[in-house]
């Protein structure tokens, strides 16, 4: 079996986008079995030993320690012809230079700092979500839910473009979003254009105002945990440092002005 083939047989089985992105990184790892059966001691491996590697927050009360992704995709055992060390120690692929290994040449991090960072952010975005939306299900909210009503509570009629903006949610899951968030009562919908239903904007409701409420104690809470033991100083310059990852990533300057200023084009 290849190891496309062996990505496409587990697709299914992995149910979060993040492992659906770390399905497609080791779908690319030349030394793919080699490399998870070294680190489970299994020839051979099922759906569910890759389901441990991606969400182990389902493992319930076997409190398995979470395997490091991007260490399986970084760190493969070289096989083949053109493979040769570079000076920070790193494996180079001769003919494309492509990096094969990753490793911190101050010896700090398992991996290089520009892989381990994001690899950080990664966990640290499942985690909180994963807790927050188990939090939240009490509520009839979840994450993507609560931060639609916390752009409407702070902009009030907002258009589903501007939502996808200020939330960076895609398109379908938004819609989809909204349109249970119309069901329950929480927003309503402004057709602005009669003629033309694409052209619509949400507002809260009353009922809207109160989960909302709601949800933001659940929130503040969670995010008081997560900087717990941070000085407000470092907190800051974690937040400088985001801003410029974003300006880095984002597909436009209004989508990057609307997660780091998250404001109105009309308000700058």
């Amino acid at each position: 079996m290849t190891n496309i083939q062996l990505s496409r047989k587990i697709h299914g089985n992995v149910t979060s986008q993040g492992g659906r992105e770390a399905l497609g990184c080791l779908a690319s790892c030349a030394a793919l079995p080699r490399c998870l059966s070294a680190v489970t001691g299994k020839p051979r491996l099922t759906a569910n030993d890759l389901g441990l590697f991606f969400e182990p927050q389902r493992l319930g009360r076997r409190r398995a320690t979470p395997l490091n992704v991007a260490a399986l995709v970084c760190e493969p055992v070289a096989t083949g012809h053109g493979a040769a060390r570079r000076d920070g120690g790193d494996l180079m692929n001769e003919r494309s230079g492509e990096r094969l290994t990753s490793t911190d040449a101050q010896g700090e991090f398992p991996f290089d700092v520009l892989d381990y960072v994001p690899h950080l952010i990664a966990a640290i975005c499942q985690f909180r979500d994963a807790a927050l939306n188990a939090e939240l299900r009490d509520l009839g909210l979840n994450v993507a839910r609560y931060r639609v009503l916390g752009v409407l509570s702070r902009f009030g009629l907002t258009s589903m473009g501007e939502l996808a903006n200020f939330t960076a949610i895609d398109r379908t899951t938004l819609t989809r979003t909204a349109d249970h968030l119309v069901v329950e009562g929480y927003v309503a919908r402004h057709h602005d254009d009669p003629r033309d239903r694409r052209h619509v904007r949400l507002e809260l409701t009353e009922p809207g105002v109160a989960a909302y409420r709601r949800g933001l104690s659940v929130v503040l809470r969670s995010n008081a945990d997560l900087m717990r033991d941070i000085a407000d100083a470092d907190t800051r310059t974690a937040a400088r440092v985001l801003q410029v990852m974003v300006s880095n990533l984002a597909p436009n300057a209004t989508a990057r002005d609307s997660i780091v200023l998250f404001q109105r084009g009309d308000q700058a």
